[in-house]
Parts: structure tokens; C-alpha cells; sequence
């Protein structure tokens, strides 16, 4: 195993000599000290209040376990079984729409960087990508919902099952956090790095407090309502700062398709709770199949789906 490691590190260092070697590289400029003192201060005013939000979210992170075991489990194994289950909640919770957020980040943070001195273009886009994540994430979202029960047994064990409460609370909370951060990619944009420091430590303090008081009434379970009572907060937080910037109105179709995804996933976490737990898979699944059918025929549509078959066609015959 080594030697083959150290031969694709050795190719790929071949490799990146041989296309470095082949670009006209420029003559070095030494900037002046000036220039560069200018520079060093404006990324640390950046920088440094960034840094210390992820330092909240990774603290947040690491408090959780803490909290659990010091709120519910009346042993230390019972403890640190709660903190099983909130870590295989976390995992699956965070791991199923990974793309989303490469993209994101990669093509739509950049995009809005490209128009953030333009309030009324920003403003559109925010409702283009916001319309975008429901069609993408809903369905998806509705998906796992209906299948959790199915599938934490399946990646853990059965032992984790009581995992699924966690997660059922997550994956509903999650339509509010995908939706949120279209929202707050215009504060990372347009505002100071210090306002959305004071963003993420809100998020961060409203994080701990829910999951103590969700954990102190609803004992588990209340780890995954606290979730979803943090991000109705982050979302509500959120908006209302980049509406008194750029004058965010979500159009009614926004509203409407996050109402519906909402209901959507609330009615498949209630259904146990009135007894009619053996339709809740069943009832899962062909809202998700609809919502996702109909969440393709607009994108297929929009994207020019029918054109492209028909050119596709064309070529082939």
C-alpha cells in the first residue's frame, strides 16, 4: 500500500511539473509595502471575525454531546448511548444533500458576489435560487423522511432506531436551513464579516438553548425539535436583515412551495402520533413521488427539456 501511495504522489507531481512547465509564467512583481500592509488589513478585518463564526459552529458542535449528557440519561452508559444517537442523526442529516451545498457554495455564492452592489438583479436571484433548493430539496427531504425508519437500521443497526426521532425533526428543520442560507449568502456578500459573526453566535446560542429546554420537556425527541425551532428563528433572523438591506420580497410561489413542503413533511411526522403510524411510509412516499414528478416537469420544462429530446432525437435517427 505505501510504495503505491508514494508512486500516485509521485505521478501526480510528474504530472503538475510537466503542465506548470509548459505556461508562460510572468516576471514576479514585488508589491509595495504599502500595498501589502493595505491587503494584510483588509483580509484580517474579513477574516478574522469569519474565522471566529466557524469557531462558533465548531464550538456548538462539540458542546452538544456535553449537553446531552449532563440534560437526560440516568447512567453514564444510558448518556452516552443518547449521544449515539444524536451523532447517527447528525451524520445521515448532514451527509444527504452534500451536493446541494457544493453548489452553493461553488456556483451560487460567486454569482451573488458578481451583483451584490445591485439590490433589485440580488433580489431576483435570492428568489431564483431560494425556488430552485424547494424543487431540488423538498422531494428529496420527503424522500428520506419516509424512509428513515427504514434506513437507520439499515447504514447503523436497530439499536439506533431511537435515532429516528432525532431525524425526523432534522429533516424538517433542513427545508428551513437549505432556504436560509440562499438568504444569507447576501449578508456574506454585502454585509460585514462582524454582522454575520453576531448572525452565527445567535444561531449558536439559539442552538444550545433549544436542544436544553427540548431535552428537559420532550427528553430526546426535544434534540430534533430544538433543531427546527432554531432555524424557524435563523430563517425569520435572516430574511428580515437582507429584506432591510435589498428589500427581499419572496414571491408568492416561494411562500407557497415552502408552505407545502412544511405541511408536507409535518404531516408525515404526525401521523404516528395519531395512531395511523402503519399508512405513514405509504402516505411518505407518494408525497414525495408527486412532489418530485412535479418538481421535474417544471425544471424540465424551464431548462428546455423538450427541445433538447427532440434535438437529441433528431441526431440519433
Amino acid at each position: 500500500m505505501a510504495p503505491a501511495l508514494v508512486a500516485i504522489s509521485l505521478l501526480s507531481w510528474i504530472v503538475a511539473a510537466v503542465l506548470a512547465g509548459r505556461e508562460r509564467i510572468q516576471p514576479a512583481v514585488r508589491p509595495r509595502a504599502g500595498e501589502t500592509a493595505a491587503a494584510a488589513r483588509q483580509l484580517l478585518r474579513f477574516a478574522l471575525p469569519y474565522t471566529a463564526s466557524m469557531l462558533v459552529g465548531t464550538g456548538v458542535q462539540m458542546a452538544l454531546p456535553v449537553l446531552i449528557v449532563n440534560t437526560i440519561g440516568q447512567t453514564p452508559e444510558e448518556s452516552a448511548s443518547y449521544v449515539g444517537f444524536y451523532r447517527a442523526a447528525t451524520v445521515i442529516s448532514v451527509s444527504y444533500l452534500g451536493f446541494l451545498l457544493s453548489v452553493l457554495g461553488q456556483d451560487y455564492y460567486p454569482r451573488v458576489s458578481a451583483v451584490s452592489d445591485q439590490p433589485a438583479v440580488l433580489a431576483k436571484l435570492v428568489n431564483e435560487q431560494h425556488r430552485l433548493v424547494l424543487l431540488l430539496a423538498g422531494p428529496m427531504i420527503l424522500l428520506v423522511l419516509a424512509l428513515t425508519p427504514i434506513l437507520v437500521p439499515l447504514i447503523y443497526s436497530r439499536e439506533f432506531l431511537p435515532s429516528v426521532d432525532i431525524l425526523e425533526w432534522y429533516l424538517i428543520g433542513d427545508l428551513l436551513r437549505f432556504t436560509s442560507w440562499t438568504i444569507g449568502f447576501v449578508v456574506l456578500a454585502r454585509s460585514s464579516s462582524i454582522k454575520l459573526f453576531l448572525i452565527e453566535l445567535l444561531l449558536g446560542i439559539n442552538t444550545l438553548v433549544a436542544s436544553w429546554l427540548g431535552m428537559r420537556f420532550l427528553g430526546l425527541p426535544g434534540l430534533g425539535v430544538g433543531f427546527l425551532f432554531t432555524y424557524i428563528v435563523h430563517y425569520l433572523v435572516v430574511w428580515r436583515i437582507v429584506k432591510r438591506d435589498i428589500g427581499l420580497v419572496l414571491t408568492k410561489e416561494n411562500l407557497w412551495l415552502l408552505g407545502m413542503c412544511l405541511a408536507g413533511a409535518a404531516l408525515i411526522r404526525a401521523l404516528p402520533m395519531v395512531g395511523m403510524e402503519a399508512v405513514r411510509t405509504p402516505v411518505a412516499l407518494v408525497l414525495a413521488g408527486v412532489g418530485g414528478l412535479a418538481a421535474a416537469q417544471l425544471l424540465w420544462r424551464e431548462m428546455g427539456g423538450v427541445q433538447m429530446l427532440r434535438a437529441w432525437l433528431g441526431r440519433a435517427v
